[in-house]
């Protein structure tokens, strides 16, 4: 009998001995390890279960134990910060959570074992912040263009945030119904309702928005949704934010921005007002006129730039779609699609998925032209001229000017006239600069030539650029007047 007492004790020594030595640096085989999760401003989110490879542990001592660890400035480096790390946030299990400047983290480390799982030690820092059971470290970079998520209304913007900095903001966790699912069995039928937990907010949890107010939600890949009384919820996912409507089942992926109360204009009204006029008989001459926002033209029209258009009813602010590129508000407002519906979502896309107004034309058996003083941005159907800077002044715009009386006298049903002088001067000097106002106002002059002398509907609007401004999203790169002047 003493013979077996002395083999168990003999026996949980060795087991609290090797149980010792797994604490300080080893985490066994077959246990649980949770999940480490990076995130927030980061191009590459990390999920660890465990340390990662040999090459970067150092072993620390910290209040008489010792630890294998990793930098933590190393690990937010592999996970790549959009731009330089500001903040830290290191986040428990419990919801205890520390935060750090990015620039003080020369002697923070990060830990497993297994009384504490994930364990932050700072050794410069106070013994609060050595966050315990960590489930997440939360990166939040200065300045980080790449994760910026912008509100804007009619008239200024709202707020920037971070993906990292709304991450480390509150949340909701929010039960999103996924489905319902049966099973007959002796005669009685079971069900069960599944959910996913989401990590949610509201945009009036960070925005000082009315909750009645609607939004138009914007997503990078061209993802463009209408939400009435701001109903839904933004998704905080691992570095980037989606959008989520629960009554609809809609979602857009990886918003960039948010438009609240926006216009009821769009410029995507173009598509559908020229289809409009065409199918009742009329000749359309729509005028696009790249890079010109309803800043631009709110501002020439009050300071005397547009003698022409100040004679006609005021232009309407429209909503324009996201990206700001040439080519994709083009492609948005011949087509009447948003870009994640017509294919044109970036700046370097050029076949549409969708028939554009001059398919449509042709279907109506019309006519169709296309002049354009810039080069050709889309690949597009109709018969077209593109004009060269003949006199070498710095603009197309004049050129296509001087053949416009000409074309105009061919007895089209549908002209496109697209030019890009101011497009060109807002990029080089800026959107209210003297050689960019100059171009506005004489385009202006171009327009007084060509309104008074088309039998038909003329459509004038501005296509979005955002060459010349430092924001993707802002109420200078968003809206573009749209006017229609018809006899």
């Amino acid at each position: 009998m003493d013979r077996i007492r002395s083999g168990s004790i003999v026996l949980l020594f060795l087991v609290l001995l090797i149980g010792g030595v797994a604490v300080g640096y080893r985490i066994p085989r077959n246990s649980y390890i949770p999940t480490l999760k990076v995130i927030g401003d980061v191009s590459v989110p990390l999920h660890w279960q465990q340390l990662p490879g040999e090459g970067k542990h150092e072993h620390i001592t910290y209040q008489g134990e010792k630890y294998q660890a990793i930098k933590l400035t190393d690990i937010i480096q592999a996970a790549q910060p959009t731009a330089p790390a500001s903040q830290v946030y290191l986040v428990g299990s419990d919801g205890f959570t520390s935060l750090l400047s990015a620039d003080r983290l020369e002697k923070s480390y990060i830990t497993f074992s297994n009384r504490y799982a994930w364990e932050a030690i700072n050794l410069d820092h106070p013994i609060n912040s050595n966050a315990k059971m960590l489930k997440e470290i939360i990166v939040v970079a200065r300045g980080a263009k790449d994760s910026a998520f912008t509100v804007i209304n009619r008239h200024s913007e709202l707020i920037t945030r971070t993906t990292g900095q709304l991450c480390a903001d509150s949340t909701i966790d929010y039960p999103y119904f996924e489905g319902t699912a049966s099973l007959q069995k002796r005669g009685e039928t079971f069900k069960s309702s599944v959910y996913t937990r989401r990590r949610v907010f509201q945009l009036r949890d960070v925005a000082p928005v009315p909750a009645s107010e609607h939004l138009l939600v914007l997503g990078k890949k061209g993802g463009y949704c209408l939400a009435e009384n701001g109903r839904g919820y933004f998704e905080l996912k691992e570095n980037y934010i989606d959008f989520l409507q629960p009554d609809t089942r809609g979602t857009v992926e990886k918003v960039s921005g948010v438009m609240v109360d926006p216009p009821v204009t769009s410029i995507m009204d173009a598509y559908y007002d020229a289809r409009h006029f065409l199918e009742n008989g009329n000749q359309v001459l729509m005028v696009i006129i790249d890079g010109l926002s309803y800043q631009q033209y709110d501002y020439a029209l009050n300071h005397g730039y547009l003698p022409c258009l100040q004679q006609q009813a005021r232009a309407t602010q429209a909503t324009g779609v996201y990206p700001p590129e040439n080519n994709v508000s083009l492609a948005a407002l011949l087509t009447g699609n948003a870009p994640d519906k017509n294919g044109i979502s970036q700046r370097s896309d050029r076949n549409l998925k969708l028939p554009s107004l001059f398919k449509t034309a042709a279907g109506l058996k019309q006519s169709v032209l296309l002049l354009e003083a810039d080069k050709r941005c889309l690949n597009l159907e109709p018969p077209s001229v593109t004009y060269s800077d003949i006199n070498r002044n710095g603009s197309a715009d004049d050129d296509l000017y001087a053949a416009t009386p000409k074309m105009l006298n061919l007895n089209y049903d549908f002209i496109v006239l697209r030019f890009h002088g101011v497009a060109a001067k807002t990029a080089s000097y800026g959107p209210l600069a003297p050689p960019t106002l100059a171009a506005i106002q004489a385009t202006d002059h171009y327009l007084s030539g060509m309104v008074s002398k088309w039998p038909g509907v003329v459509i004038i609007t501005g296509a979005q650029d955002k060459a010349g401004y430092t924001e993707d999203i802002s109420c200078k790169t968003m809206f573009v007047p749209y006017l229609v002047i018809s006899r």
